[in-house]
């Protein structure tokens, strides 16, 4: 391994109330954890002396490992820990990999007056059969889920109130202060109940003599309500850190759902010990959180065979970045997608035509390693079905192993021209154009025939675009300084800007969806209740103002300090996977703004509504601001509804010209992939909302 492991790992079994049942092997999943990452860090750090020629293993004076295990696991102790172990830690460089996890007992708590949740009412109680009759799923859905230190309920010698537990809230503002410093290669892995379902005196399998299990919860009622402004005093947030695209900032590996038990026994969790068995189990390929994950849930299903009345967990496995390889931050090209056997010369390729796939789109398909990189050629799939978000291809046959396609026959083209007399810089652009030119591009002579007009003059290049969704903006046209051009590479420009244009006009030809959900556009004003510890705020709260309207599917806002936050209300009787895709036609740069956080999930729930920004959903608010020189921009905001999960990462697309996030200009210089001509019509399973917000100087 390249990267060091940075982990904090916590363990209670006796805690201070002596009437909470005792966590049978939360210990040994802690010794074990401890085991297997001191064996990867010396596997790693294993190096040959060159004046010995002997093999050592290097050791550190400041371990990388850190356990909290019993009294000194209290609430203060494990958050004090974590800041100083994986926020503020010196030693951690970006990239390394940092590990959270927790063995104990969890449980839930209301969620207190203007703290905003997810609400999740996918699972009814009576389906689950692990719900108390008495709670119902509204009390169910405005509740925070949270994990149980060693002190909880005792006085706190500060202020004499009773200590309450870490909610998912305050996890989420340290996991998002140590992405901040440290990147984003973080894993947290909870061996506990979500909604905790235990009781003080009843939680033990000495209830039931055959019952070998224990659940490792408690009853939301028997806790220590949290306060409002419970942690929200634990430091200044870096506002210039802060970034504008969405959060997620690790991969959560739980061991049940918000409606299930974690179960345990005297030799530890069972996610424990079938994660160990798992990550240490060399034919798991390829080594991605989610295939690990399923070789844990395949454990626990053979189990609930044996024990169907007892074992009801389903492990999770969370987060943006869960396809990554495990402990890694290696992660497969999202413009190549998934590929699974279908029968003899066919397979399904997970493109669709959300994703530009048509009948007769060309893909290249390999084969991958257990690292996720490419290990061989297949051959070629050719699609003969499209469907929203897949297509069955035929021409190649997949075997054993992870296989995944690259599109070899874009969807989209471009009509251009070029104009000017500025002849010395005229024979540059000419001789640029001559080079290697995909069959995507068209040049054409006239400007009425063309989407994209190169105007050219002796200090530089203009793009005129003559689109239908970019001709009538208010905002400077991209250009390119005589300077800039002479670096530039001219024909993956414009394929990026053919891209560009492609993916922000294509639409469902059936359009199911749209006209059963509204997108609305939020100001946040500062909110009282937020988290707080030891004096300074542990986030900026936030929470929903006045809304701002859209005229004719624009919204007009003035550059400003304000924070937004999108809704997005589905009045219609399917579940959906949302996700928000922002477009800048100043540099032709799409960033993916949010996207399902769980895998296979739906989160925009039928007759439901959903909060991006200041959410647990996705912390983070957005912000919109003009370019030093400008006096408006605008941007296109899409919100793609799918009713199936999909690969949309392929969607985003880096600044090909001006100014990016930081104020640095910049210019596409390396060339990118050819394409070829599109092909025919098919049917649709998805749909998707576009706006249009302007920015102006107030």
């Amino acid at each position: 391994m390249g990267r060091t492991i940075w982990a904090l790992l916590v363990s209670i079994e006796k805690y201070a109330d002596p009437s909470w049942p005792h966590v049978k092997g939360a210990s040994r999943d802690t010794e074990r954890l401890r085991a297997y990452f001191e064996a990867l860090s010396s596997s790693s750090s294993s190096t040959t002396s060159s004046s010995t020629t002997t093999t050592t293993t290097t050791t550190t004076t400041a371990p990388t490992i850190m356990t909290l295990t019993e009294s000194r696991a209290t609430r203060a102790g494990i958050i004090d820990a974590f800041r100083t172990h994986l926020i503020e830690n010196e030693r951690i460089r970006t990239g390394d990999a940092l590990v959270f996890a927790f063995s104990g007992h969890g449980s839930r708590s209301p969620a207190p007056d203007g703290w905003a949740v997810v609400v999740d009412t996918s699972q009814s109680p009576s389906v689950s059969g692990s719900e108390s009759e008495e709670e119902s799923e509204e009390e169910i859905a405005a509740m925070l889920e949270m994990i149980i230190p060693y002190d909880e309920g005792t006085p706190d010698p500060k202020t004499g109130l009773p200590v309450c537990g870490i909610p998912d809230r305050t996890l989420g503002a340290l996991l998002d202060r140590a992405e901040a410093r440290h990147g984003d290669n973080i894993t947290v892995i909870l061996d506990c109940c979500h909604s905790g379902h235990g009781t003080r005196a009843g939680n033990s399998s000495t209830d039931d003599e055959e019952n070998p299990f224990q659940v490792r919860g408690l009853d939301p009622g028997l806790v220590t309500p949290l306060r409002p402004g419970v942690d929200s005093i634990l430091w200044q947030y870096d506002e210039k850190k802060k970034k504008k695209t969405r959060g997620g900032s690790h991969v959560l590996l739980a061991a049940c759902g918000p409606h299930e038990q974690a179960l345990g026994d005297k030799h530890g969790g069972l996610l424990t010990t079938y994660l160990l068995s798992a990550l240490q189990d060399g034919s798991v390929r390829p080594r991605t959180y989610v295939e690990v994950m399923k070789h844990v849930n395949r454990s626990v299903d053979a189990l609930r065979a044996r024990w169907p009345r007892y074992v009801t967990q389903h492990g999770q496995c969370e987060g943006v970045r869960r396809e990554r390889v495990v402990w890694e931050d290696t992660v497969v090209d999202p413009r190549l997608f998934k590929v699974t056997g279908v029968g003899k010369g066919t397979c399904r390729v997970w493109a669709g035509e959300v994703q530009g796939v048509r009948v007769g789109t060309a893909f290249e398909v390999y084969v991958l390693d257990g690292e996720m990189k490419r290990a061989g050629t297949v051959g070629r799939a050719v699609a003969r079905e499209v469907f929203g978000t897949y297509c069955v291809a035929t021409g190649v046959e997949v075997g054993k192993g992870e296989h995944r396609a690259s599109v070899l026959e874009a969807a989209y083209g471009l009509r251009f021209c070029v104009a000017g007399t500025a002849s010395g810089l005229m024979a540059s652009v000419e001789a640029k154009l001559g080079e290697d030119v995909s069959a995507v591009l068209q040049r054409v002579e006239e400007e009425e025939e063309a989407d994209l007009v190169l105007a050219v003059d002796g200090e530089g290049v203009t793009f005129i675009r003559r689109d239908v969704m970019l001709r009538d903006l208010a905002s400077r046209p991209p250009r390119l300084t005589a300077d800039e051009l002479e670096d530039a590479d001219l024909p993956a420009i414009l394929l990026g800007i053919a891209r560009f244009n492609f993916y922000l006009a294509h639409s469902s030809h059936t359009r199911p969806y749209a006209g059963d959900v509204a997108l609305e556009l939020h100001v946040l004003e500062p909110d009282a209740d937020h988290d707080e510890l030891d004096g300074s705020p542990l986030t900026r709260a936030r929470k929903l103002a006045r809304r701002v309207p859209f005229h004719d599917g624009e919204a007009v806002v003035a550059e400003s300090e304000d924070e937004y936050a999108f809704v997005v209300r589905n009045h219609g009787a399917v579940a959906l996977f949302p996700h928000i895709v922002y477009f800048d036609p100043g540099t032709y740069e799409i960033q993916a703004w949010y996207g399902p956080f769980e895998a296979e999930k739906p989160t925009l729930l039928p007759r439901s509504s959903l909060q991006v920004g200041a959410s647990p959903e996705h912390r983070t608010p957005f912000s919109f601001y003009l370019r030093e020189g400008e006096m408006v921009d605008s941007s296109f905001i899409r919100l793609f509804l799918l009713d199936a999960e999909a690969q949309m990462g392929f969607i985003e697309q880096r600044p090909l010209m001006g100014w990016d996030g930081e104020g640095a200009r910049v210019v596409l210089g390396r060339k990118r992939g050819s394409a070829a001509e599109p092909g025919t019509e098919v049917a649709a399973g998805w749909d998707a909302i576009t706006v249009k917000i302007t920015c102006v100087y107030k």
